[in-house]
């Protein structure tokens, strides 16, 4: 190296020491990570903190969606490592019981309408045999002989009175099931008519409430298939039969032969079943029929009024598809869960539809008894009969508990998505937990103190989402920090939930920031985030600095930050965080710089493109900033019906030279389109739905003139996601200014101080530089070439930044 160079380098490494290592001005802010148990996050401004944030789609309509956009980069693809996430499959012997009452509902009401029958008798007595019409799962003929083989104040037991094979009549799998069965049913009634009401206007007969317990045949075989209908209530009984009937499964759910050959005998089992049933019988004989969600929701409760516990903890391990089958599982649950690609209902599925015809249904039933219990937490048991009073034949899931709680319910269902995560009574006035019923015993389940010890997050770790009305996913996200991407839906709500499980500090041992470069513009933010470690460190202070607040000011709490551009120029913005428990204190960097607002070429070129751009009239396209400072631009007819919106450039090409763009879009799929055109020629693989930013690649055929156009156009009908498409990254291989590595004057393929010399000995007017010299030259973006051009790539070749 020449005495020269060294001494030139010595100069600029005493312009650098003028830069200050400290802050000299701004006023720190601090914030301590409490260690109370629950902390949410709603404010957008440096982005949503949390360890975990809820994505909601407030609309109330079932089929309005949202989409997430891309979430790559943004949210972890795995859950904690420190939860024990894998889940196990249910016992193989074990069945899976599922409900199929919205489905004979909607059944029922496509069969035609006829006279009940005259009956045979108002009342019976135990010993008399009828024949009943048996419409659903008939393990026979669909007329059956029954015998009655107990009978209470307010209910009659029935059971095949032929012991035929796979009829499995009560009396025949134990002679005193019959009797226990009316008993129970009789210790419940009161209890479910003061929480519900009375099935009087069904009450064909004598009034009594017929338990019809025969094998409903669903095909249950152990081992092969595993689920089996537990009971169900059809309408249709009071036009076939004439009275109020429940139908109770007798196998597999009070007796089965597992394939070791082990005879389990559960009468148990239909406890809850009748009472869930019941519920049907009584809102039916109220409402005339109820939406089948809130129906759902209604026997959901029932259930756990009357059994506290049967319904909460089966439902909990349904919609975390995991079975607890260990004491240690039951007593030391995971606290965090994988969500199942598979499930709808952890994929942002409507808190509002009701479908029976999903792939994986038992989810669904887990919402709703989850919902029960919810508001049950928030309103007590009589806000179950309340709906049911108030329901009218207008009503829907969202007016009637609007009606009923007096609530809006978009933000009563976002409480409760939140409930879902958090999990905390202790917090918030209760508002995020859930209590157990009063009667609820944990040596009938495992000794689990409480049954919502077992509910733990749903980690969804997928690219995007498409999120229903209602619906909503929970995400992780990268650095305890999430910012929306660019082409998420402005009409989705997050929500950033930090749970501090733990009871004791843990000290902080490292910290560093989201990114070591950041371009931000004047007037606009770009945010950061803190990574520590370790992950679960809970009790340090954070204070942010600028070294230059005159180019960006600095505002940020213990997770994040937003800089704010101010004027052109760059700055290090400067975190450091001090552990409360051993006082160590960590420093990390970025460096930002500011530019002033792009213009569409500005956003729309790779750095040192020279394209330039027009945009339609009618909906021009505009440049848009994301979270992370990126530029681009999207296309503004949202909403507009039969309307398009496009942006193009026109190139002379060689012959075999390229085109290359990144595109995305989030819209209607299939219908909503973003399109590609070359002189008025669309393209093949045109984009619609939601599709991440993806590059695309055109050559050029022959030598000429070319006219590049994208569009976004919309059919007659229908908005989806963020209705919007988005470019970015447009590059033209013959461009000049294209493809060099900014600060490498000299184009050896490196930046060192050889390129800070040459930077400063042009600016001093000492040398001359090319063309493409020059732009590599011009470094911290202000237009011009300076010795804080040559200042900026010497700290580049020290290492000093990235």
């Amino acid at each position: 190296m020449s005495k020269k160079l060294i001494a030139l380098i010595a100069v600029l490494a005493m312009i650098l020491s003028a830069v200050p290592a400290f802050p000299v001005s701004a006023d720190p802010e601090a914030d301590l990570i409490g260690t109370g148990s629950l902390i949410l996050d709603t404010d957008p401004a440096g982005g949503y903190e949390g360890d975990y944030v809820v994505i909601y789609n407030p609309s109330t309509s079932a089929y309005t969606s949202y989409s997430t956009g891309n979430m790559t980069g943004l949210i972890e693809t795995e859950a904690d490592p420190y939860a024990s996430v894998v889940g196990c499959d249910a016992v193989s012997d074990e069945p899976v019981r599922v409900d199929v009452d919205g489905l004979i509902a909607r059944i029922d009401a496509e069969r035609p309408k006829v006279d009940p029958p005259t009956a045979e008798k108002t009342s019976y007595n135990v010993g008399d045999i009828r024949t009943f019409t048996i419409s659903n799962y008939s393990p026979g003929s669909s007329n059956l002989s029954f015998k009655c083989v107990a009978k209470g104040d307010h209910c009659y037991v029935w059971t095949p009175s032929q012991n035929v094979t796979n009829y499995y009549p009560l009396d025949v799998i134990d002679p005193t099931y019959p009797q226990l069965i009316c008993d129970e049913f009789e210790s419940n009634y009161a209890l479910m008519n003061s929480s519900f009401g009375d099935h009087s206007n069904g009450s064909n007969g004598d009034g009594r409430v017929h338990l019809m317990f025969y094998n409903i045949d669903d095909g249950f075989q152990p081992g092969v298939s595993n689920s089996y209908v537990a009971g169900y209530f059809s309408s249709y009984d009071f036009s076939t039969n004439g009275l109020p009937m429940i139908h109770v499964d007798t196998y597999p759910c009070i007796y089965y032969v597992n394939t070791s050959g082990d005879v389990i005998l559960r009468p148990e089992n239909s406890f809850s079943v009748f009472c869930h049933e019941y519920q049907h019988l009584i809102n039916y004989s109220q409402t005339g029929g109820m939406d089948s969600w809130l129906n759902e929701c209604m026997s959901a409760a029932a259930e756990e009024i009357c059994y506290p516990g049967s319904s909460v903890i089966p439902r909990i391990q349904s919609w975390e598809n995991y079975y607890y089958s260990t004491n240690d599982d039951w007593l030391d649950p995971p606290h965090e869960f994988a969500y199942t690609p598979a499930y709808e209902l952890h994929n942002g599925y409507s808190m509002y539809d009701w479908s029976n015809y999903l792939d994986y249904v038992l989810p669904l039933y887990s919402q709703v008894s989850l919902f029960s219990q919810y508001l049950f937490t928030h309103y007590g048991n009589p806000i179950f009969k309340t709906i049911t009073q108030q329901y009218t034949v207008t009503d829907n899931c969202v007016s009637a508990i609007a009606n009923a709680t007096g609530a809006n319910t978009p933000e009563l269902v976002k409480n409760f998505r939140i409930a879902l995560v958090a999990n905390d009574y202790a917090a918030f006035d209760g508002e995020y937990g859930f209590v157990p019923q009063n009667g609820y015993d944990p040596e009938e389940y495992h000794n689990v103190a409480n049954p919502y010890d077992l509910l733990a997050p749903v980690i969804f770790t997928g690219s995007s989402c498409t999120i229903s009305g209602g619906g909503a996913i929970t995400v992780k996200p990268i650095g305890g920090v999430y910012n929306p991407p660019s082409n998420a839906s402005s009409s989705l709500v997050y929500i950033g939930v930090t749970r501090n499980l733990n009871t004791e500090p843990v000290s902080l041992e490292g910290i560093e920031l989201s990114v070591d470069n950041a371009t931000a513009y004047v007037g606009h933010t770009v945010s950061l985030s803190v990574i520590r470690t370790p992950y679960n460190a809970n009790d340090y202070t954070v204070t942010w600095t600028s070294t230059n607040p005159a180019v960006a000011t600095v505002t940020g709490s213990t997770r994040s930050a937003v800089v704010t551009g101010v004027s052109t120029g760059r700055t290090t913005i400067i975190c450091r965080a001090t552990d409360n428990i051993t006082n160590n204190t960590y420093s990390a960097f970025a460096s930002v710089n500011v530019l002033d607002f792009p213009t569409l070429d500005e956003a729309l070129n790779v750095p040192g493109g020279t394209l330039h751009f027009t945009t339609s009239s009618g909906y021009p396209w505009e440049v848009n900033i994301d979270s992370s400072g990126r530029a681009y631009a999207n296309s503004t007819n949202v909403g507009a019906d039969s309307s398009s919106s496009s942006v193009q450039t026109t190139i002379q090409m060689q012959a075999g030279e390229t085109i290359s763009f990144e595109w995305s879009v989030s819209s209607e799929s299939g219908y909503d389109k973003l399109k590609f055109y070359v002189n008025n020629t669309e393209q093949s693989g045109n984009i619609s739905g939601n599709v991440p930013f993806t590059a695309v690649t055109y050559t050029a055929p022959s030598t000429g003139s070319y006219t590049f156009k994208w569009s976004y156009e919309k059919d007659y009908s229908v908005n989806s996601g963020s209705d919007m498409g988005y470019l970015d990254n447009v590059s033209y291989s013959g461009d000049p200014g294209v493809g060099f590595l900014a600060g490498d004057v000299d184009m050896d393929g490196d930046v060192d101080s050889a390129d800070a010399l040459m930077i400063l000995r042009y600016a001093m007017g000492v040398i001359s530089l090319t063309d493409e010299q020059i732009l590599r030259a011009e470094v911290d973006g202000d237009g011009n070439i300076t010795s804080a051009d040559a200042i900026y790539v010497l700290r580049i070749a020290l290492g000093i930044i990235g």
